[in-house]
């Protein structure tokens, strides 16, 4: 089997597996919400935070060192093991003795205990980033993907049993620990790799070297992605910050499901077309995600009382306000989602990073000026953000491409606007298409909203309505650059 066919069906593998996963997580997230206090969930997700954000400085880097290199050699591994293993030891060894007398300082015992079991969990997670390398590159994202599966499910059964047997949050600990430890079992199994008692430090030496600037880029990605939490959680409170995650889990996972593999898909487009079509090509993209994604989203934040209370419970009322808030930045989200793909077509990633860098501190300033009007307007800052990053991103490629951002917003605006007129309705004249207040009535309700808002683009903007559907059922993703945009 050639490495483009085997690419393909990896690739199949790995996204297909990426939407279940997320689908079984949400599912036990879910589950494990009813169940357990808010401020004991806010204790966990803020703590696993903390940890996520220091195993960027375990393991960044290392495994993409491991996979690009022309030939496997196990010494070599096994230096990156054991380096991988020693930074993962004095990490949360550090965070053991540095944070918990913070966490019982500014919050409580109870907390501190759960900080320091899960402390573990990366010296857990160490010992599956070589054999990950390994199976990257050997193509098996089948059996990758089945594990990361399997590890989900196994973990999640017992989340949900501890959660209803009353365990609190140590049904979340022990959820995320089982799945570390199917992970790191069955990742053993597979890969074939056992680590010789092997430490080379001109190994060492270069693993670093490839590694530091990959570490720098996921560093700034995840402060960009996880300010407004960190702000959350130490200035609002560990309750403040559940309430938050719980607002944009649904909305958030389904970005993860439908556009973290369309991303790939349009690098893989954008870097085949020629210079000229780029930035017609991304328009198009982004117009046509467009079409299904601001519909839907738009609707589900209309109902998000009647979706946070019917999945979370009604403890989780005060979520409901978040999750509106959440689904008014899918317009800017979708085209900012997309920007940096065109960006790195014309090979552009020293000025990627930059705009990342500036986006980071500029959520940075926005959460610390609205944090102390509360949660929403935490949020709200968020997503004005957002906004005008859109416009920022707009202009730079405009200056850099002479970005043709009349196109643009020719085919943003409308959709746009439509929504803002669906709000409008919904909030001013009540939701008339519910029937009955259960789950037949919510699904007509749903389904009408949507109809409704596709019947105003097909009334209000024919073209764009046309184009979408010519785009999709008609031509393939590959003729993008084929046919030009009607003006």
């Amino acid at each position: 089997m050639s490495i483009k066919i085997q690419a393909l069906i990896s690739s199949a593998w790995h996204m297909g597996a990426a939407m279940v996963n997320k689908v079984i997580i949400l599912l036990v997230y879910v589950v494990i919400a009813r169940f357990i206090e808010i401020e004991e969930f806010g204790y966990v997700a803020f703590a696993y935070l903390i940890f996520q954000f220091l195993s960027l400085f375990i393991g960044a880097g290392i495994k993409e060192n491991l996979v690009k290199r022309d030939h496997w050699d196990d010494e070599y591994a096994s230096s990156a093991f054991w380096l991988v293993l020693l930074i993962s030891l004095i990490i949360s060894g550090l965070a053991v003795i540095i944070i918990p007398p913070i966490i019982i300082y500014f919050y409580n015992k109870d907390m501190a205990n759960i900080f320091i079991s899960m402390s573990f969990i990366p010296i857990i997670s160490a010992f599956r980033i070589i054999q990950t390398a390994k199976m990257e590159r050997d193509f098996l994202y089948k059996s990758l993907a089945i594990r990361n599966v399997l590890a989900s499910v196994i973990a999640g059964i017992v989340g949900i049993y501890l959660a209803i047997e009353g365990y609190g949050a140590w049904a979340l600990v022990y959820n995320k620990f089982i799945f570390a430890i199917v992970s790191v079992l069955l990742l053993w199994w597979l890969s074939g790799f056992i680590p010789k008692l092997k430490f080379s430090t001109t190994d060492i030496k270069e693993l670093y070297k490839f590694s530091l600037p990959i570490m720098g880029v996921e560093i700034i990605t995840f402060w960009q992605s996880r300010v407004i939490d960190f702000i959350a959680s130490i200035f609002l409170g560990p309750a403040a910050f559940a309430l938050m995650d719980v607002g944009r889990k649904i909305i958030n996972t389904f970005y993860l499901v439908v556009l973290s593999p369309l991303r790939n898909v349009s690098l893989s487009l954008l870097s085949r077309v020629n210079d000229k079509e780029k930035d017609l090509t991304y328009i198009k993209i982004v117009y046509l995600v467009s079409f299904f994604v601001y519909p839907l989203i738009t609707v589900l934040g209309l109902h998000s009382e009647y979706v946070i209370t019917l999945v979370f419970s009604d403890k989780w009322h005060d979520s409901v306000e978040i999750m509106v808030v959440f689904s008014y930045a899918v317009y800017p989200f979708v085209a900012n989602w997309f920007s940096h793909t065109l960006m790195i077509s014309y090979g552009q990633t020293s000025l990627l990073f930059k705009i990342n860098v500036a986006s980071m501190i500029l959520m940075l300033i926005a959460a610390l000026i609205s944090f102390p009007f509360g949660l929403k307007a935490l949020v709200m800052g968020q997503v004005v953000i957002e906004y005008l990053l859109l416009f920022a991103r707009i202009w730079i490629l405009y200056k850099l491409i002479a970005f043709d951002y009349k196109k643009f917003f020719r085919y943003q605006t409308p959709v746009f606007l439509i929504g803002l007129f669906c709000i409008f309705i919904f909030n001013f004249s009540g939701n008339y298409f519910l029937m009955e207040n259960n789950l037949y009535g919510y699904a007509i309700s749903f389904t009408s909203w949507i109809i409704l808002y596709y019947a105003c683009i097909f009334l209000l903007d024919k073209h764009y309505f046309k184009e979408c559907y010519r785009l999709t059922f008609s031509y393939a993703l590959v003729k993008f650059r084929r046919k030009p945009l009607k003006s």
